[in-house]
């Protein structure tokens, strides 16, 4: 995985002033509080695909660098044939089948 000028960007950091460190360092929690943590529906149908388990963000970053890998580790991890996550506050339902994907599209 690249790092992406992170070495820069924490050199940066550090070089600040301690109040801009404080205001990113608040702002970053708040961004992973807003995206971390996705909002459940209040009632949990026993009927709906399982989850993706663990935190949301952690569980679909994968999905950007390896998406098959991420669709046959989910199906691994959930030991079910249908599993959901949500990204970007989409809810996306995998099935193992192109012919059964049609059904949800």
């Amino acid at each position: 995985m690249y790092t992406v000028g992170l070495q820069s960007a924490a050199d940066a950091f550090l070089v600040s002033s301690f109040k801009v460190q404080v205001v990113l360092a608040l702002l970053i929690l708040f961004i992973l509080l807003v995206f971390g943590f996705g909002q459940k529906d209040g009632a949990v149908d026993s009927a709906a695909p399982v989850f993706l388990p663990g935190s949301h963000l952690l569980a679909i970053a994968p999905f950007f660098r390896r998406r098959f890998e991420f669709l046959n580790d989910g199906f691994r991890k959930t030991g079910q044939s249908l599993f959901q996550f949500n990204m970007f506050r989409v809810r996306i339902i995998v099935t193992p089948s192109q012919r059964a994907s049609h059904i949800y599209i």
